[in-house]
């Protein structure tokens, strides 16, 4: 029986992959068994492990929902929803001193009745090219050439492990019942070079604010 190159594997064959596995069956096994090249079993696994190295069924179901949901959310015909984001996001953005990531959490704070997407979405729209922020207009992040900076200023001011980015965060943490929970950002004077910044650390119950100044942006 011929090959199949590349298909999409149904739910009753993600959980014979996720049986075989536990069974301790090779990849080369399990793709004769589904009747698939090797590496579209192990491009499979690879993309569907939970955070303990284990393949579940249920999981990788998930995740192509999500994979497939995110593809194709951006339509012309859902910003309709978002008219009014759209265009205090426009009036309010400056990439030099309120970003992304401030705007979206301004519109949050100030307009609370408007219907907003969440900030992944925003980021995903961006990336498109065809909303009323394109990706030029951010600033850039990384640099790459001569392999220097690989991080962002607040991962390199803060350590990783106490960070994690808002869109990972634990949904409870949104309901702002419980003390302990920070947000993190970097204020950037309009004139960046040569120029001091502020770091600002908000507890989300409380809301306290504490900010400290920064010579620069490499700790």
């Amino acid at each position: 029986m011929e090959k199949r190159k590349f298909k999409h594997f149904s739910f009753e064959d993600l959980v014979k992959i996720e049986f075989l596995l536990q069974n301790n069956k090779s990849i080369r096994y399990i793709a004769k068994q589904l009747n698939v090249s090797p590496s579209t079993v192990s491009r499979e696994i690879k993309r569907n492990l939970n955070e303990y190295g284990i393949y579940e069924a249920n999981l990788a179901i998930t995740k192509r929902r999500k994979r497939y949901y995110h593809r194709y959310y951006f339509r012309f015909v859902e910003l309709g929803k978002y008219e009014e984001f759209s265009r205090i996001f426009a009036l309010k953005y400056d990439k030099k001193v309120h970003g992304v990531k401030a705007t979206y959490f301004y519109i949050a704070e100030n307009f609370p009745n408007i219907k907003r997407p969440s900030l992944k979405t925003v980021f995903n729209w961006i990336k498109t090219d065809k909303w009323v922020i394109v990706r030029s207009n951010r600033l850039r992040q990384y640099y790459k050439k001569g392999g220097k900076r690989t991080r962002n200023a607040v991962q390199r001011l803060v350590p990783a492990g106490y960070v994690k980015p808002i869109w990972a965060r634990d949904k409870s943490i949104d309901s702002r019942q419980d003390f302990g929970h920070w947000e993190l950002d970097l204020v950037v004077g309009k004139k960046v070079s040569g120029h001091d910044s502020i770091l600002t650390l908000v507890e989300r119950k409380t809301r306290k604010l504490f900010a400290k100044k920064v010579r620069n942006k490499n700790p």
